[in-house]
């Protein structure tokens, strides 16, 4: 039982973390009447009665034309949202009987035509720094948009809880929430590699690092004003720590000249870039602390194989 998956139709939130901004997604797809939809909505809001802005996203159905004018006819009447955000089919429908009933058109987002990644960018971008987005209409087609949604968060490295039934279950499938933290991640396959190599000279380990720690902090910072995530995120990681080492490679060439008598250097190029995006994903303490223990660990794999052969 505890391994199941819950049904798509079930009402849950999952709650994101995307790069600062808090968003609280509702399912409520399965919801069959108004009536009901109405009920879930209004709980949604007393749950979330913190967030900037609230957002209602409508899967409608072009072959169930009577269900979306019932949604918008009722809709006008219930607490009201910040954005009503159109995807499906048949979204004209809805749209012209939410306009006549009084629903003000400049809150409503169309979005027939879009994939779930562009519905998904375009809720971020409503959302600000927090909100609660519930998800109402018809769960066929793209309605199963609790897993879409949640999904294309996973696919762009948003950190996310999901609950389920009546929004209170610790984590999916039931599992103990202290045995996800032991799945850690340590910059990917190839770093713990070449930190490895590199423990001969700590220095540059460190300074490794902290080229991946400036990168991680300044894409974090462009993140408050900018949208970057997915595949553009990861880019940027690799091109801004490619930058980061470059600097810190120049800063301590510049002080070798006056001072030093040692070289040091930042590991790699891409290496910088690749440990800011788990330093982003999962946290900096954690990616630090399992990339030095793996490093360590194959470290003494290679003096195992190696011998003295092994430039220490």
């Amino acid at each position: 039982m505890w391994e199941g998956q819950p049904d798509p139709g079930v009402m849950t939130v999952d709650n994101l973390d995307f790069f600062g901004r808090r968003i609280h997604f509702v399912n409520g797809f399965a919801a069959n009447d108004p009536d009901s939809t109405e009920r879930i909505w209004n709980m949604a809001l007393g749950m979330f009665r913190d967030v900037e802005h609230r957002i209602i996203i409508f899967n409608l159905r072009g072959d169930r034309p009577d269900r979306s004018k019932q949604l918008a006819e009722a809709c006008v009447s219930w607490e009201p949202a910040d954005y009503y955000v159109l995807m499906g089919t048949g979204t004209y429908i809805f749209a012209r009987e939410a306009g006549r009933s009084g629903l003000d058109a400049r809150k409503l987002y169309l979005a027939e035509n879009r994939t779930e990644r562009e519905i998904f960018e375009s809720v971020v971008g409503l959302s600000g720094r927090s909100s609660l987005v519930m998800g109402m209409g018809n769960i066929g087609g793209r309605g199963s948009a609790s897993r879409s949604i949640s999904a294309t968060a996973a696919r762009s490295g948003v950190r996310y809880d999901q609950s389920a039934v009546a929004f209170h279950r610790d984590r999916p499938g039931g599992e103990p929430a202290v045995f996800g933290n032991l799945r850690t991640g340590r910059g990917g396959m190839v770093v713990p590699g070449y930190i490895a190599l590199g423990l001969s000279y700590p220095i540059d380990v460190v300074l490794t690092l902290a080229a991946g720690f400036l990168t991680y902090i300044l894409v974090h910072a462009l993140s408050n004003f900018v949208i970057i995530y997915g595949k553009r995120r990861t880019v940027l990681m690799i091109l801004v720590g490619y930058l980061a080492g470059i600097l810190i490679r120049s800063l301590f060439a510049q002080m070798h000249m006056i001072e030093m008598t040692t070289d040091y250097i930042v590991i790699g190029y891409i290496i910088p870039g690749l440990i800011a995006i788990w330093f982003d994903r999962q946290g900096v303490v954690e990616t630090a602390s399992a990339l030095v223990t793996s490093a360590v660990v194959v470290r003494l794999i290679l003096i195992l194989m190696v011998g003295k052969d092994l430039v220490l």
